[in-house]
């Protein structure tokens, strides 16, 4: 009779203990981070899904399997989509296309993102389009985890279909200084 006592309070234990870890398991977080709200969607205590919004408006949506991102989505503030980043080798390197605010693609590439920075740094090739989708440039990065270089800058005539500009650099440019000597660089 000893042993069915302990054995029912040992079985009623068990019961509560997992309908509490149940009822955890599949929930919705809210945080708060200065002027942002975001909300963690969890399923069997693993994070799958978030949304981040900046004054009610949704700015970032991104998907996780495993705890790692797999897709993100990046919108303007009138909620059309501005980038959509998906994972295409783990564990950090991502497919980007960026859109213009009228939805046509402004560019597609490759980059590698940091989760301790929270930041994408382009690796490869970059295509450039122009708002009609032609092609107006290829750009082609690498980075050291830390910065982005510019290794070869190719422009388009997308009238004659030809190569205008292209250019090399040995030793590789940052972003950074090709940005603030744009036009001396192609020359």
């Amino acid at each position: 009779m000893e042993f069915k006592k302990i054995n029912t309070k040992t079985s009623i234990f068990v019961l509560l203990l997992l309908t509490v870890s149940c009822a955890k398991s599949d929930r919705i977080d809210i945080e708060y981070q200065d002027k942002y709200k975001i909300e963690k969607v969890y399923k069997n205590n693993r994070l799958i899904s978030s949304k981040t919004f900046e004054d009610e408006k949704l700015i970032w949506h991104a998907e996780y399997k495993n705890g790692k991102l797999q897709k993100g989505i990046e919108y303007y503030p009138d909620q059309t989509v501005k980038t959509v980043s998906e994972l295409i080798k783990s564990p950090n390197h991502f497919y980007n296309v960026l859109y213009r605010k009228n939805g046509k693609i402004k560019s597609k590439g490759e980059s590698d993102f940091f989760m301790k920075d929270k930041t994408f740094l382009k690796r490869g090739g970059t295509i450039y389009y122009t708002e009609d989708g032609k092609i107006s440039e290829i750009m082609v990065f690498e980075h050291n985890d830390k910065k982005e270089f510019l290794i070869r800058h190719t422009i388009l005539d997308t009238i004659t279909d030809t190569i205008i500009v292209d250019k090399v650099y040995d030793p590789p440019m940052t972003v950074e200084e090709y940005n603030a000597n744009y036009f001396i660089s192609i020359n």
